[in-house]
């Protein structure tokens, strides 16, 4: 869990941006959380993560929007995120 998200660029490169997640309360189990993370984002099923500690975490940012309820709903988009 993070109580604080911010996505930051260099101004000398705006385009290319990270997320900053600043952990206030930690996930019950912040080791398999973490190591979930890291697996998602190895396998191209989510952002990378670029740096991890116990007070912050360093990810990838993808461009993009959430999937809406009737999209997640959808049985073709289901199997594409399988």
């Amino acid at each position: 869990m993070s109580n604080e998200t911010f996505i930051v660029s260099k101004l000398s490169d705006p385009e290319t941006r990270v997320v900053i997640r600043i952990f206030k309360s930690k996930a019950s189990d912040f080791e398999t959380e973490a190591r979930i993370f890291r697996h998602m984002g190895s396998t191209g099923m989510g952002p990378r993560e670029i740096e991890l500690t116990d007070i912050y975490r360093v990810e990838e940012c993808i461009n993009g929007r959430p999937l809406t309820f009737f999209e997640l709903s959808s049985p073709l988009v289901q199997q594409k995120m399988m």
